[in-house]
């Protein structure tokens, strides 16, 4: 792939959606009125495994369809953490800004999906639910719809409630892994808006005992690249590779000296990269040179240019994307050939909650962020076949970085050093998941999030859909309390619900609308059996009784009469 395909990736669904909305919010904000929507797509959220471009045939080597791929899927998602930060400065504003994930017949789609499957895809399906989310009676802000095929339902994050663990010196890479089941424990989750409280995990943190040891690891033999390593949480992810045996190249476009003269005098073995990361081959070229091998790959350099989206300019936006998205996917690019022919890599790269969350005066650093989310996730189905695990996380820090924004006695305590066990393990060749997750962290806490999709309504495909039609089912497509929610994690699990609705017919529909409704109503019978208690029926008899009794039904049973436990209620019968 090549700078001009990225451009054209960009300008198309990123910049052009940034610059239609700055131009409309103005006129929104003094209208004290407007409706906007993102058009993200199932790969986007839930990753791509693509093997062909979008045209159905190409001349492109199977790496660089991948990504090509990968960064259409980037650029998808990147519109999420850009509508959901609109969606927060906007709504004082009345301006209700949502996003839709349609699967629908298009140039794009129709050469990869049979004739019967496109019939059935057609645009009309998803064009209501855009109707009702545009109106100025809707109400709902800062949502992920997926429609198409007569199927509609609600996104949402989920995350588990993780593991909090002392932040001080027992806080490493194997105490975190002796505690997994609890990073990805989704049995009490939680649907925030927004990172979690930092000073209160860290002071939670504080009152814990000391961790459990757990395994070490070692990276003796690992070439490992760290952007952004000249400081804050860059150079604790350098640091901590090296103390474990890594060689470690650390890239950081100021002055990557000072770090890796630490990691000499402890020991370790370094090298300085002073590339720009959206030069990623000349960042590679350092590790490849020095060392002939890259084994892991930390993208962790980046920006901040924050201001409220209507005073944004066009440079800011620009300067984001290119350092934080194209510099995770430029350098990523340039190692995936090596790592594809030593069928062995390791790839860490770094999203925001601003971008998971969305946050006021940061759309173009959550687009970014969201971007890299989308990218991680196509490339971790991509790799895996061939040993290339990719994670993703979120960390919550004090560093250079988030100094303009935190206050002076947060970032101190937010030690960069909390953050590191996780993405030292992920790295790794013992992570118990060891490729696709998304984990936030921060403060001696780590946590997994991941999707939460709800049941959704199915409407039948061989009716004319309607916005009225969609706003009779609109508790149902947006409850996720009714049991039904699920988490889909890949393109297969995301789409199954729209493909399952291709039979859906009113003819059906009819047939199965009062069986549904009748199974319902015997469900709800049987708990209230279940749940009935009952005194009992006395009922007396004799001896005398139980003989006439096994007389007339031709029963043989020897009786002792004067044995006190015999039976008294029970015979056998020939």
């Amino acid at each position: 792939m090549k700078q001009a395909d990225w451009e054209l990736i960009y300008k198309v669904h990123v910049l052009g959606a940034y610059k239609c909305a700055r131009a409309a919010w103005p006129h929104f904000r003094k209208q004290k009125y407007g409706r906007l929507i993102s058009t993200a797509s199932a790969a986007g959220l839930f990753g791509s495994f693509g093997q062909t471009n979008y045209s159905g045939k190409s001349n492109l080597t199977p790496e660089k369809q991948i990504f090509i791929l990968t960064y259409r899927a980037a650029a998808k998602l990147a519109l999420v953490g850009f509508t959901e930060t609109l969606a927060k400065e906007g709504f004082k504003y009345n301006i209700l800004c949502n996003v839709i994930a349609p699967i629908a017949a298009s140039r794009m789609t129709e050469t990869v999906m049979p004739p019967d499957v496109l019939a059935k895809l057609k645009p009309e399906w998803v064009v209501p639910l855009v109707a009702v989310l545009t109106h100025k009676s809707n109400t709902k802000t800062g949502a992920i719809f997926e429609a198409g095929g007569g199927h509609i339902a609600e996104l949402r994050w989920e995350r588990a409630n993780g593991v909090h663990l002392k932040a001080d010196e027992t806080l490493t890479p194997g105490a975190v892994a002796a505690k997994w089941k609890d990073v990805v424990d989704f049995s009490k989750p939680e649907h925030p808006q927004g990172p979690a409280n930092a000073l209160e995990l860290l002071e939670e943190a504080s009152k814990l005992p000391a961790n459990p040891k757990g395994e070490e690891l070692d990276f003796s033999g690992k070439v490992a690249i760290v952007t952004g390593g000249g400081a804050g949480l860059g150079r604790i992810y350098a640091l901590q590779l090296a103390k474990r045996g890594a060689k470690v190249v650390v890239n950081d476009l100021v002055n990557p000296d000072d770090v890796v003269q630490e990691i000499q005098k402890l020991g370790g073995q370094a090298v300085g990269n002073k590339a720009d990361v959206q030069n990623g081959e000349a960042v590679v070229k350092t590790a490849i040179d020095t060392w002939g091998r890259v084994d892991i790959v930390i993208n962790n350099a980046g920006i901040l240019r924050d201001k409220a989206f209507a005073n944004m300019t066009d440079d800011q936006w620009d300067i984001i994307h290119k350092v934080h998205l194209f510099g995770t996917y430029s350098v990523t690019k340039a190692a995936w050939p090596y790592m594809l022919k030593q069928k062995y890599g390791r790839i860490l790269n770094t999203t925001s909650t601003s971008g998971i969350y969305g946050n006021f005066g940061q759309a173009n650093y959550a687009s970014a962020k969201c971007g890299i989310l989308g990218f991680s996730k196509s490339l971790a189905l991509e790799g895996k076949k061939n040993n290339i695990f990719v994670n993703t996380v979120a960390p919550n820090a004090g560093t250079q970085m988030t100094r303009s924004i935190m206050p002076e006695e947060v970032i101190q305590a937010l030690k960069p050093d909390y953050n590191a066990p996780l993405v030292i393990l992920l790295v790794s060749d013992k992570a118990p998941v060891p490729t696709g997750g998304l984990y936030e962290m921060g403060s001696g806490w780590f946590a997994a999030t991941r999707w939460q999709r709800t049941g959704g309504h199915g409407f039948p495909v061989d009716v004319k859909l309607t916005p009225e039609a969609v706003l009779q089912q609109w508790e149902r497509i947006t409850n996720f309390e009714d049991g039904r929610a699920d988490n889909p994690s890949d393109n297969a699990s995301g789409l199954k619900s729209i493909m399952a609705n291709m039979e859906n017919t009113s003819k059906k529909s009819k047939k199965e609308k009062a069986p549904s409704k009748s199974n319902e109503e015997i469900l709800k019978a049987q708990q209230t059996a279940l749940a009935a208690k009952s005194d009992g029926t006395p009922f007396e008899y004799t001896e005398r009784d139980v003989i006439l009794y096994s007389e007339f039904a031709n029963a043989y049973r020897t009786l002792n009469l004067t044995d006190p436990c015999r039976p008294r209620n029970r015979c056998q019968a020939h």
